[in-house]
């Protein structure tokens, strides 16, 4: 599996496309570092002898399918989602240090360490609220995307990318 590793993400730099440096690891090897400066450019690749675009490419169309064959600007997108999804987990790790909750699609925090006392409290407010502090890290930063970037996870992330580019492309044919 290609995950992103060593993440620095720079929110205030990034301008028309997200701003950050990483390490690529297959499988727990580190095969490059990626990199994009934030002001609308593509990401730039430093691969170690025997990676290519091509197999991040191919790497794409194995694990997700046929559809990215035709779309080399998702091997960017892949790595700008992992990029966001590792920057939910380390700002939900710091919200954790409140109570935070969802209720009704919105998150939700009060700033007071979480306790059995104070969830309680709270679901007499608000009896649908679902904490994040109950939950495993992995879960809570999984809830957190759902309700923040649409999706819970990288497969979700994909799978709403080829939907949405298929949905663009059907409606760009259309107009032509």
């Amino acid at each position: 599996m290609i995950t992103l590793k060593s993440v620095k993400y720079y929110k205030s730099l990034s301008e028309e496309t997200l701003c950050f440096d990483a390490n690529i690891y297959l499988d727990g090897k580190k095969i490059g570092s990626v990199s994009n400066r934030g002001t609308g450019g593509s990401s730039n690749y430093h691969l170690e002898k025997g990676y290519d675009m091509k197999f991040l490419e191919n790497y794409l169309v194995e694990k997700y399918g046929d559809f990215f064959k035709e779309q080399s600007i998702y091997v960017d997108t892949f790595f700008d989602y992992q990029v966001l999804i590792k920057d939910a987990e380390s700002e939900m790790k710091k919200l954790l240090k409140k109570t935070v909750f969802v209720d009704g699609g919105s998150i939700l925090s009060v700033n007071a360490p979480f306790s059995e006392a104070v969830k309680g409290r709270l679901l007499q407010k608000r009896p649908n609220a679902v904490f994040f502090n109950d939950l495993p890290l992995n879960d809570a930063v999984e809830l957190f995307n759902k309700n923040i970037l649409g999706y819970a996870n990288l497969e979700e992330a994909m799978k709403k990318i080829e939907v949405e580019c298929k949905d663009f492309s059907q409606t760009n044919s259309l107009k032509m």
